[in-house]
């Protein structure tokens, strides 16, 4: 059991010591006060540069701002505005760029183009609206250095102040970074459209509040590191074409806040591990998973409704890895699921597959409401993962479909505080086990499709004695009795089934329905 426990813990604590090393640059950086102070003003043709200190020099191209800097502690601040304009910085030390209030477009490449690679904190003033643009073309960048973002950087960004700031990519990604990125709290950002990716950065993201709002054509929010999220209200939208995802990294941890993806392909992919402590997270893709893990899924707590499209697509997915839930409420639609792995996990769940309902409602024997969820989309067929402490284990509950919640509040489908009126009972279940069964299971996408195969380090082994996974010994629970006519699911051997027909040789894919949801709660 210690060994177990040991196993499963092992992304998290890794998760952790990355996070407090790059506190611990954070806060060294942060604690350099910036002694110097550099404005920099735009207005109208002209520019306005502050005396320039021993080590700083600052020149100009029509609007075009280029600083070099050798000494240490210094802010720069820009201000005013420049339809054709830009700012570059070369600089050898940490040091402090704020936003107050300026608006620059660049049609031949970044707006701001860092070309420094240590830490910068990018200062949001408090009251300022920001807003940057790039053009669709770029010009060819001095020998050595790129640029291929509307803020591009060479080191690590950190931003701070509860101004505002709006970015729009023309020519690929909104934001790049060669480091990482952090977001404190308060920060407001906004990706108003990015050719490419909205923020693409090849070290770690570190989100600790504030709002970010991201649209993208390519990916939303990449990183080739870990992402780990504390706080904030974060909306991600990827729809433009296939290969669209909403996040992507190698691990994602949640702790908190709200998350809202939407997306054309996986809503989340991570590349190993998806933990989630807390929070809220909604998912929504538009044709493939919700959420894809290609490691293993530790759910310990928070709210997460995922809805992935039709089978062999699922809600969530993650190879027949790992998938452990011991908290937090977890609702996932598609037209499969992963099977939490019952040895491990301590909170009951419930798999039910069968003909679309738009509503599905589970009720306890004494008539107590478990579930009440609204399906965001329509299926052939479709199948639900439900896990939630209100499922307790060794007890009977009855499940309906096909009736109306009146009342209470509900996001996402998800209702509380609802009356469940006119629904059909589909069948009576007891969680005897920690993964129940009720119809026709259907697992999704193939075996270990992921970046890394079976019996990588980190993953629970197998007994060697233990056969292989299969669907069919998982306890079935059969439908009610009370069932009407018609409402039992087709199986592969009826001769109308098909859950995917072929048209001119591709998969058919169902009208999209994009979901209308607010861009705050």
């Amino acid at each position: 059991m210690n060994k177990t426990l040991f196993v499963v813990l092992i992304p998290v604590l890794l998760s952790f010591l990355s996070c407090q090393q790059k506190q611990t640059q954070d806060n060294r950086a942060e604690n350099q006060v910036s002694k110097i102070a550099v404005l920099i003003e735009y207005a109208d043709s002209t520019i306005k540069v502050s005396r320039q200190a021993f080590g700083i020099r600052v020149s100009r191209v029509g609007m075009h701002v280029v600083a070099v800097s050798r000494r240490k502690n210094v802010e720069f601040i820009l201000k005013g505005k420049a339809s054709e304009g830009s700012f570059k910085l070369y600089s050898d030390h940490a040091f402090a760029l704020r936003l107050d209030g300026v608006e620059l477009f660049n049609p031949e490449g970044p707006a701001i183009n860092i070309q420094a690679p240590g830490h910068g904190l990018i200062i949001l003033s408090p009251g300022s609206e920001n807003m940057l643009k790039d053009g669709s073309l770029y010009a060819v960048p001095p020998i050595g250095e790129q640029m291929n973002a509307c803020l591009y950087s060479e080191g690590n960004l950190i931003f701070y102040g509860s101004g505002k700031l709006l970015l729009k990519g023309n020519y690929k990604h909104a934001l790049y970074s060669r480091g990482y990125l952090k977001l404190a709290e308060n920060c407001d950002i906004k990706v108003s459209e990015a050719k490419k990716d909205g923020f693409h950065i090849l070290g770690d993201i570190l989100i600790e509040g504030g709002q970010l709002n991201i649209n993208a054509a390519d990916d939303g929010l990449k990183s080739s590191g870990n992402i780990l999220i504390n706080k904030g209200d974060i909306v991600v939208r990827a729809m433009k074409r296939d290969g669209s995802e909403g996040l992507e990294c190698s691990q994602l941890t949640l702790n908190g806040g709200q998350m809202r993806v939407l997306a054309y392909d996986d809503a989340i992919n991570t590349a190993r591990n998806l933990i989630i402590n807390g929070g809220s997270l909604y998912c929504y893709s538009l044709y493939n998973d919700g959420i894809d893990s290609n490691g293993s899924i530790q759910i310990n707590g928070g709210l997460v409704v995922s809805s992935g499209t039709q089978m062999p697509e699922e809600g969530i997915d993650c190879d027949r890895n790992t998938f452990v839930i011991t908290g937090g409420t977890v609702i996932a639609s598609g037209g499969g699921t992963s099977v939490p792995t019952a040895r491990l996990s301590t909170q009951p769940s419930l798999i039910y597959s069968g003909d679309f309902e738009q509503s599905i409602h589970i009720r306890g024997v004494e008539g107590e409401d478990i579930l009440t969820y609204s399906l965001q989309r329509s299926y052939y067929q479709f199948t639900l993962l439900y896990s939630s402490p209100a499922l307790r284990p060794g007890l009977n509950y009855e499940l309906f479909s096909g009736g109306r919640p009146e009342g209470g509040t509900q996001l996402y489908g998800f209702y509380t505080g609802s009356i469940y009126k006119q629904g059909v009972k589909k069948a009576d279940f007891t969680t005897s086990t920690m993964v129940t069964v009720v119809g026709e299971f259907r697992q999704g996408g193939p075996m270990n499709r992921g970046a890394f195969p079976p019996g990588r380090p980190g993953e629970v082994p197998r007994d060697p004695g233990e056969p292989p996974f299969d669907p069919a010994e998982l306890p079935q629970s059969s439908p009610a009795k009370s069932q009407t006519p018609g409402a039992s699911a087709m199986t592969p051997g009826d001769p109308d089934f098909n859950p995917n027909p072929q048209q001119g040789g591709m998969y058919y894919r169902e009208a999209v329905e994009v979901p209308d949801w607010p861009d705050k709660l």
